[in-house]
């Protein structure tokens, strides 16, 4: 069973006019069964906008916590106006892993830190192709700041995990025609916003041997994110579309 890896590469992917912190739990689930657990804590929301301050644990539930246990929690953390601290840590099956990068608007990522639970090396970072690039958690808290002030999502980013670099793209779905089932009522949900987030262009640098999985091989699997405008666009859902079904997470 591999639920629980292709669950947390994409909800990785990479997260109202509120002056406090605003800490929101997600359950997410496969069919009817719990598989996992992610808690956001905005920490800092001044002026309509999510600044750079972000906190996130993430961690497997009911019977699939049996067959692997993992726990991860991070941050987001600026360190002045144009550059920020991304961190992870936590331990999958007793193995640990940890990443701290240092990113900026106009450098490229510095990788201060990385141990991966399987031993993989860091990707290689270049000069000047990866000047701007973002951490996962970044796309989603420049997405709704975009939905805040101009009702849209549209965008692209590249983002840097410190074992991969790719592009997410980030576009609105509109139509109602969706054979997968994802789309509501517009007349029922006209304050819902769906983007859905496609990842392409993958790079994985893994030193030993590893082939490019999903959602990292090009094919044609996705995430879905809700926004609701009544919330002030944070987002009530997720769902993503994998191989071996759909996983949907719910604001509780």
């Amino acid at each position: 069973m591999k639920i629980r890896k292709k669950f947390l590469i994409l909800v990785l992917i990479i997260l109202p006019n509120f002056t406090f912190a605003a800490q929101l739990n997600y359950d997410f689930k496969w069919l009817s069964l719990p598989v996992a657990e992610l808690v956001i804590d905005f920490q800092q929301i001044e002026d309509h906008k999510i600044k750079k301050t972000v906190e996130y644990t993430l961690k497997t539930a009911g019977p699939l916590k049996l067959y692997r246990n993992y726990k991860s929690s991070g941050y987001i953390k600026p360190i002045d106006n144009k550059s920020w601290v991304y961190h992870i840590t936590g331990k999958d099956r007793g193995q640990p892993e940890e990443k701290l990068i240092i990113f900026a608007d106009k450098s490229a990522p510095y990788i201060e830190k990385f141990i991966d639970d399987r031993g993989a090396d860091p990707v290689k970072i270049e000069q000047p192709s990866d000047i701007g690039a973002v951490d996962p958690v970044t796309t989603l808290i420049s997405t709704i700041n975009k939905l805040r002030e101009t009702g849209d999502c549209d965008a692209s980013y590249f983002v840097v995990d410190g074992k991969r670099k790719y592009r997410a793209i980030y576009s609105e779905i509109i139509k109602q025609n969706n054979a997968r089932g994802e789309i509501f009522s517009s007349t029922k949900d006209y304050n819902i916003k769906r983007c859905r987030v496609n990842i392409t262009g993958a790079m994985i640098e893994l030193n030993y041997g590893d082939k490019k999985k999903w959602p990292f091989n090009s094919k044609d699997n996705f995430l879905t994110i809700w926004f609701d405008e009544n919330m002030n666009y944070l987002p009530i859902k997720f769902r993503f579309n994998t191989p071996i079904g759909t996983i949907t997470g719910d604001l509780n």
